[in-house]
């Protein structure tokens, strides 16, 4: 990867194992060494390791993603940080996108931007940007006027193949 350009490797997970209705601190411990041990491999070629949230890793208290950000060293283990999925869960009362924005800046190397709303049966949809629910200003603020290098990775979920009606507007 890195011979051919890449900066990142990405890589997420499913939900990790649960025994009887807890999160298993075997598998939290496992994984943590698993991501130290490969982002240590991956910086020797030249990559940063980025890991992927999905909206569980934010779903047990504490969560998945809190033994994530404590246990895996932040020199060998950065973020891909899905606000979208973030989000989701919030509404679940999880972190808010924001706040973990600003919380964990220094830890996230890729924003994956999208915007979720909510549909009449209050279930969460995923919505042009600025047209949903998510404090996008908030999410960004981090970086502006800070020395933050990484990726603004701008994700429209949930339309493919139909692309934006208005992408200049979407985007400003």
């Amino acid at each position: 990867m890195a011979a051919m350009g890449a900066s990142y490797l990405i890589v997420g997970g499913p939900r990790l194992h649960h025994v009887d209705g807890k999160l298993d601190m075997t598998a939290v411990h496992n994984t943590a060494e698993g991501l130290n041990r490969l982002g240590e491999a991956v910086q020797k070629e030249g990559l940063k390791l980025c890991y992927h949230n999905h909206w569980m890793e934010f779903e047990d208290h504490p969560s998945e993603m809190s033994f994530i950000l404590k246990e895996t060293d932040p020199k060998l283990v950065w973020l891909n940080y899905d606000i979208g999925n973030c989000y989701i869960h919030h509404l679940g009362l999880g972190p808010n996108p924001a706040a973990f924005s600003q919380e964990h800046v220094k830890r996230i190397a890729i924003y994956h931007v999208k915007d979720v709303g909510l549909n009449s049966q209050g279930k969460a949809v995923n919505t042009e940007l600025g047209a949903g629910k998510i404090d996008l200003k908030g999410v960004v603020a981090p970086l502006l006027h800070s020395d933050w290098e990484g990726w603004l990775t701008v994700e429209q979920s949930g339309n493919y193949p139909k692309g934006w009606q208005h992408p200049v507007a979407v985007m400003r």
